[in-house]
């Protein structure tokens, strides 16, 4: 159910973007989106058990959505292209001066969550790969543009250790998990500081980002019973992605 939300407003953001800039009304139901595919990504992480799997599910498709979102962001600016451009515009989504979709966010996102499982477990004996796996996503942040940024990598880990972190620590069971109203109110606070801090005298839109949180508990009950194929969100991202791209280009 959650995911499902998530996906829903994220369509809607990117209908948003390339139909209706001006209305910010799309941007701000789109703002729901991006927490809540953070919150999964963390609880993804945290349950899965085949981490390499889900890496490699996640790097191969940020590979296959970086054209069809390079040519969304040029659907929004108005941009046509013809048939001679489409093959240097496939090798402009991927030069280092592009700008990266959520995908690739998720997978650094990842990278930092392994260190920081590392780090809370206590693993001393591999500290430099700790760290290295800590440093390297916030240091690609500096010189690589991916949605979000930063801010994108933080928020998973933010989800990742006020609901995970006692588990990790003291080595419970991932079945008896349990997540309390202040876990919730604290998350709750460290992104509305968290957004104020990294998105000042930007988006005043992102600031809505808060409204994510309260959806995650009012719709954990249901969220067993709305069953969705595993694979569902990753063909989901790029799939539709290129479906508004392609009515964009239609209607021009």
């Amino acid at each position: 159910m959650i995911k499902l939300i998530a996906v829903i407003t994220m369509i809607i953001d990117h209908i948003g973007v390339v139909f209706f800039p001006q209305y910010t009304i799309f941007r701000i139901i789109g703002r729901i989106a991006m927490p809540l595919f953070a919150y999964c990504i963390a609880r993804g992480f945290f349950y899965t058990g085949n981490k390499v799997k889900y890496f490699v599910l996640m790097s191969v498709f940020a590979v296959i959505s970086q054209v069809p979102f390079h040519y969304m962001r040029l659907a929004s600016r108005g941009v046509v292209l013809t048939f001679g451009q489409i093959p240097y515009e496939v090798i402009a989504a991927f030069q280092l001066d592009a700008r990266y979709n959520i995908m690739v966010t998720w997978l650094l996102a990842m990278v930092f969550l392994l260190g920081l499982e590392r780090f809370i477990s206590w693993k001393s004996e591999g500290l430099l790969i700790t760290s290295a796996l800590l440093m390297a996503p916030i240091i690609t942040s500096f010189y690589l543009a991916f949605d979000f940024g930063l801010y994108g990598i933080i928020l998973p880990a933010l989800f990742y250790v006020t609901f995970y972190g006692k588990a990790i620590s003291g080595g419970g069971s991932k079945k008896n998990v349990d997540i309390k109203v202040m876990d919730y109110i604290s998350v709750f606070i460290f992104v509305a500081i968290t957004t104020y801090v990294m998105w000042v005298g930007g988006s005043t839109t992102q600031f809505y980002a808060v409204l994510a949180i309260p959806l995650i508990p009012l719709t954990m009950s249901f969220d067993h019973k709305v069953k969705l194929p595993k694979l569902f969100f990753y063909f989901a991202y790029p799939a539709h992605i290129i479906v508004l791209v392609a009515i964009a280009w239609g209607i021009q």
